[in-house]
């Protein structure tokens, strides 16, 4: 399956959920236990929050984005500098 066929089945469904939900039922000013939601609909919705969020990640995101992090050189050289002075200042 392309990325296209996902993206575009991903978002038949979130029309799909968003057109069938009622939004005003969803809102509780309470706890868990005032909610007009099930905990089963509570867990389902979880659940799909969890998925689609993923799956939007995994469509979004092609390449690191993070690969200075993984040599442990993240900050410019003046910031960096910057910082380990002020360590060195406040444990001093």
């Amino acid at each position: 399956m392309t990325r296209r066929r996902v993206a575009a089945a991903l978002a038949a469904a979130s029309v799909l959920v968003i057109g069938l939900a009622s939004p005003a039922a969803a809102h509780g000013v309470g706890g868990r236990r005032d909610l007009p939601l099930s905990l089963p609909q509570f867990l389902y919705a979880a659940f799909f929050a969890l998925v689609i969020s993923y799956l939007l990640l995994h469509l979004s995101w092609g390449r690191p984005r993070f690969a200075a992090a993984a040599t442990g050189h993240m900050l410019g050289g003046i910031v960096a500098f910057t910082l380990g002075g002020l360590t060195l200042l406040l444990k001093g």
